[in-house]
């Protein structure tokens, strides 16, 4: 065919995906190819990269394949920005809570480092105690952030 469409293995390849995905995709009425010849055989066109790009990322920002569908049959550039936004907005929380549930994991770790080295004086217990104090109080902190988002 012509430079400007590409069998199917060929746009899969392109896409690094598998061709049962394209396949799959135009099943259900999601991305289709440009041409289907007689013979069955489907091409797409290079301007469809960039589509398929767009559902690409939404598929991997986690957004399910049907409401995929709905957002790309009624895509305009106000909608691309406001879910951009929305999404973004997402990923920035969920770095924040990862963040936090770090800082706590490397809390706990130097608290059990300091007690190793402190240990001699302390019981078992008043060690646990301190550890499980210090858990309930990064619980409540996860609980609240959680809360405030």
């Amino acid at each position: 065919m012509k430079d400007n469409y590409f069998s199917t293995g060929e746009f899969a390849k392109l896409c690094n995906v598998n061709k049962k995905t394209l396949f799959h995709y135009d099943e259900i009425g999601l991305f289709k190819p440009e041409i289907v010849k007689e013979n069955g055989y489907r091409y797409y066109s290079i301007y469809q990269l960039e589509i398929f790009d767009m559902i690409y990322t939404l598929r991997d920002l986690g957004v399910p394949l049907k409401e995929i569908k709905s957002f790309m049959d009624k895509r305009n550039p106000n909608s691309v920005v406001e879910l951009f936004e929305y999404k973004t907005n997402e990923i920035e929380n969920e770095i924040k809570l990862l963040r936090r549930k770090q800082e706590i994991m490397s809390n706990k770790m130097k608290l059990i480092k300091q007690h190793n080295l402190e240990i001699i004086g302390y019981s078992y217990e008043e060690v646990l105690l301190d550890l499980v104090s210090v858990q309930e109080m990064n619980d409540y902190i996860i609980k609240v952030s959680i809360q405030i988002k």
